[in-house]
C-alpha cells in the first residue's frame, strides 16, 4: 500500500472553485500532494466513490474550505462524515483542517461536526492563510517532496481544469509603449579619438564616428573639439533605413537599425535618470531606475505604492526600457523589483536581492505588477499632461512617449480569479518556506 501523503481539498462547486484551485496550485509549488476535484477528479464513471476512496485511503490532512454555501452542500457534509471516521480511526485530532474564506459566515452557522476545531483565517488576506496553514503542515510533518512540481505539471492540471474560455472581445494591456515623435535623421560625425567614452551619454562609436541625433553645436564643447570636419560627416535618414533595405559602403540596413535601437535605449536611460528625484541601478543586462523612499508623496502614485517594506528592508518597483522596431518601432518597458537597506541604499547582498525577487514574483498577480508599472510612468508625465512623457537627453527635439500602453484585442477572455492573492506576506518559520513579508509603509488613503 502506498504511503497516505495525500492533501484533500473539500470545497463547494463551483462557488469556491476559485480559492480551491489557487490554494492547490501553491500546495502543489511547494511539493505537496493534491488531491482536488478541479484538477484530479476522473471524468465519468462514479466519481463519489472516488472521492470517498481518496478520503479514506490516501488522505493526509483534509482541508476544509469554509464558506456560507458549503456550510450546507450536501456533497461537502458528506465528505466532511467520511473524513470525520477517518478522523477517529487514525486518532488524528487536526486530521480535518477548516479554512474560512467567507467573512460573512458567522461561528454560530458553522457546521456542527468542524465548529469545535480551530479554523485558519483566510478573510482579510489570502496570503497571510495560507502563511498559517503552511506553518501547521510543517507543524503536522505533512509528507512533501523536496522538489516541487515542475511548472509543465501545473500547467498541464490548470488546463485540465474546469476553467475554461470566454467567447467575448477583451482588450489587453501590452508593456508596449508608442514613439510619437522619433527623430528623422541619424548623424555620424569623425572624430579624431575612436577611444571617447561615450558610455554615460546618449551617443555610440562608429567607426571613428560620434553616433547622434544632435546637431554639431548641440554636443558638448570637449566633443566638438574632438571632430575633424564636419563635411565628412553622414547625415542619415531613419526612414531610408527602418522601411527600405538600403545599403552604402558606409553601413548597411542591419547595422543601421541595430544603432538606431541602441541609440535610441540609450536617449530613454539618460533622460530618465535626469527625472527628479529617480535613481538608477546598473546591472549586468539592464539599468533600471526606482524612487528611494520619501521622494514621492507616500511613496505612492496615487493609490499604487511604488515603495514599501518587508522586516529591516525596503523594496522599490522599478523600471527599465529598450526600443524596439517591431511591430513599429515602440518603446519596451520592463518591470522589477530592487531592495534598499534604509530606503535610499542598495542592498549589495545579490543573495538576499535575488531571493527577496524570487518570493515577490511568486506572491504578485499580472494585475499588481501591471497597475505599478501604470503607475510608474504616470509619474513620468510630462508637466500636466496625461497623455506622453518626453525624453530629452540627445534629441533636438523632446521625442513623446505615450503614457497609455499599446493594448491588443482578443476573442476570448477568461474568469478572473474574485480575490486575488495578496502579497503581504509574513516570513515562514520554516526556512524551506522562504516567504517573505512584503508590504507598503502606509495607507494611501489616508
Amino acid at each position: 500500500m502506498n504511503a497516505v501523503k495525500s492533501i484533500f481539498i473539500s470545497h463547494a462547486t463551483p462557488n469556491d472553485n476559485q480559492f480551491s484551485l489557487w490554494l492547490a496550485l501553491r500546495l502543489m509549488s511547494l511539493g505537496y500532494e493534491v488531491w482536488c476535484d478541479l484538477l484530479s477528479l476522473s471524468k465519468g464513471g462514479d466519481f463519489w466513490s472516488e472521492i470517498e476512496t481518496q478520503i479514506r485511503l490516501n488522505t493526509f490532512k483534509f482541508l476544509l474550505v469554509q464558506s456560507k454555501i458549503s456550510n450546507s452542500r450536501e456533497g461537502v457534509l458528506k465528505e466532511i462524515a467520511v473524513a470525520q471516521k477517518v478522523k477517529k480511526i487514525r486518532n488524528d485530532a487536526n486530521f480535518i483542517v477548516p479554512l474560512k474564506i467567507d467573512p460573512n459566515l458567522s461561528y454560530d452557522d458553522i457546521n456542527v461536526d468542524v465548529i469545535r476545531l480551530n479554523s485558519i483565517d483566510f478573510t482579510k488576506s489570502w496570503a497571510i492563510g495560507f502563511t498559517d496553514l503552511q506553518k501547521a503542515l510543517i507543524e503536522q510533518k505533512c509528507p512533501r517532496e523536496k522538489k516541487s512540481s515542475t511548472l509543465s505539471t501545473i500547467l498541464d492540471k490548470i488546463l485540465n481544469s474546469t476553467q475554461t474560455p470566454v467567447k467575448k472581445d477583451e482588450s489587453y494591456d501590452s508593456n508596449w509603449f508608442d514613439i510619437q515623435n522619433p527623430p528623422e535623421y541619424i548623424n555620424f560625425f569623425p572624430v579624431k579619438n575612436s577611444n571617447i567614452d561615450l558610455s554615460n551619454l546618449p551617443l555610440l562609436n562608429y567607426k571613428n564616428h560620434i553616433v547622434t541625433f544632435l546637431e554639431l553645436n548641440s554636443l558638448p564643447q570637449s566633443l566638438q573639439n574632438q571632430i575633424i570636419h564636419t563635411s565628412c560627416g553622414y547625415y542619415l535618414k531613419v526612414s531610408d533605413y527602418l522601411n527600405n533595405d538600403k545599403k552604402t559602403d558606409f553601413i548597411c540596413t542591419s547595422t543601421f537599425r541595430k544603432l538606431y535601437v541602441a541609440i535610441m535605449s540609450k536617449v530613454f536611460e539618460c533622460s530618465i535618470n535626469k527625472f527628479p528625484g529617480i535613481k538608477c541601478y546598473k546591472q549586468s543586462r539592464y539599468v533600471s531606475f526606482w524612487y528611494p523612499k520619501g521622494t514621492i508623496e507616500k511613496d505612492c502614485v496615487g493609490r499604487i505604492h511604488l515603495v514599501g517594506k518587508y522586516k529591516q528592508y525596503h523594496w522599490h518597483f522599478a523600471i527599465s526600457g529598450n526600443v524596439k522596431l517591431l511591430p513599429v518601432p515602440l518603446l519596451q518597458v520592463r518591470s522589477h523589483v530592487i531592495f534598499t537597506t534604509n530606503g535610499t541604499d542598495i542592498e549589495s547582498s545579490d543573495a538576499i536581492q535575488h531571493k527577496a525577487r524570487r518570493s515577490i514574483g511568486k506572491n504578485w498577480w499580472n494585475k499588481e505588477w501591471r497597475t505599478r508599472l501604470l503607475a510608474f510612468i504616470k509619474s513620468l508625465k510630462y508637466m500636466n499632461e496625461n497623455e506622453y512623457f518626453v525624453l530629452t537627453e540627445g534629441v533636438n527635439d523632446a521625442i513623446r512617449i505615450s503614457c497609455t500602453p499599446i493594448q491588443f484585442i482578443a476573442n476570448f477572455s477568461y474568469t478572473e480569479p474574485g480575490q486575488a492573492a495578496e502579497f503581504e506576506l509574513k516570513e515562514s518559520a520554516n526556512e524551506d518556506a522562504s516567504v517573505w513579508d512584503i508590504e507598503g509603509d502606509e495607507d494611501c488613503d489616508k
